[in-house]
């Protein structure tokens, strides 16, 4: 949170299961302290679930961790707001 909070980040790409707390969550932290912010979630699995909570959430994408390289960093092109 304080990374986004002291630098001009236009995006960031997020765990969907972190130790302290989920990829979501955070994300809604993050994004209240820079409605500007792109959020790109990245997952283990493939779950539909999780993806409409993403999208319910207000993040950029929804990510897994096997997709191919290009595909994540469209991804990550993509959640960058203008």
């Amino acid at each position: 949170e304080r990374v986004v909070a002291e630098t001009r980040a236009t995006v960031v790409t997020i765990d969907a299961s972190l130790a302290d707390t989920d990829g979501i969550s955070l994300a809604r932290k993050l994004r209240s302290l820079n409605p500007d912010l792109g959020v790109v979630l990245l997952s283990a699995v493939s779950d539909d679930n999780l993806l409409y909570r993403a999208l319910d959430a207000g993040l950029s994408a929804y990510v897994t961790k096997a997709a191919p390289i290009p595909s994540v960093l469209a991804a990550i092109r993509g959640g960058v707001r203008a």
